[in-house]
């Protein structure tokens, strides 16, 4: 149900899988019915397919090992050689490209574009340069694909963060007397966290995709803390 069926329809409830929405398994006949009374109606063979696809992207930077980022750097080797014998092995190690493809994937970042990646990693290599950072400079670097998805009729809706959650993120972020970040309470985590998932929860069904929106420091923070019980949600 998108948010404004008018008819009910008889079925099973259920879960489905892939996102943890509320659903239906109804029978073939009621197919057509279910449409017209606005239900969103997805085949036995869609389902399956949609869910192995979500499976496959959760779990991308396990499946992702150094054979595989060799041959993606072979076949881009092809049309880009010069790019590729710059980065590796002058500016990174094999082991280095693959961790920041892992966490683009982790991010849910589409490594498609793997020209431009290793462009953004290229421009910024260097001693001291943090894996995270490189990151987030890569996102900002592939920003249209990242947006483009997520427009609605040109639009970009999104949910900020309070100055609130902001201050508290923040503060999770001040190191200690060593100089070194404080591990966290686990009662100030949980609060940011239930606070930033019933915020997604409460946008309406049927309306546009929540997109969570925040300065870069502190999203990199508080993806870290809602992926595993938002991981379906775009953070910018």
């Amino acid at each position: 149900d998108p948010g404004d069926v008018f008819e009910h329809v008889e079925g099973e409830k259920t879960v489905e899988q892939a996102f943890g929405i509320e659903a239906l398994w109804i029978r073939d006949n009621l197919d057509e019915r279910a449409r017209t009374a606005g239900y969103t109606v997805v085949d036995r063979t869609s389902v399956l397919a949609t869910h192995l696809a979500e499976l496959t992207r959760r779990h991308g930077p396990e499946l992702l090992g150094r054979q595989d980022v060799q041959r993606l750097l072979d076949a881009l080797g092809k049309s880009a050689p010069k790019l590729v014998e710059e980065l590796i092995p002058e500016k990174y190690t094999l082991g280095q490209v693959q961790k920041v493809l892992q966490l683009l994937l982790r991010e849910r970042v589409p490594i498609r574009d793997l020209q431009t990646i290793c462009e953004i990693m290229g421009d910024n290599a260097g001693q001291g340069v943090d894996v995270q950072e490189i990151v987030a400079r890569v996102r900002q670097g592939l920003a249209r694909t990242l947006v483009r998805p997520l427009l609605d009729r040109g639009a970009l809706k999104v949910l900020t963060l309070s100055p609130d959650i902001e201050r508290e993120v923040q503060e999770l972020l001040t190191p200690g007397p060593d100089g070194k970040p404080v591990p966290p309470e686990p009662r100030v985590t949980q609060s940011i966290l239930h606070r930033v998932a019933g915020a997604v929860r409460d946008v309406p069904a049927g309306s546009s995709p929540a997109v969570l929106c925040s300065t870069s420091e502190v999203r990199t923070v508080l993806r870290r803390l809602t992926e595993a019980a938002l991981p379906t949600v775009p953070f910018l």
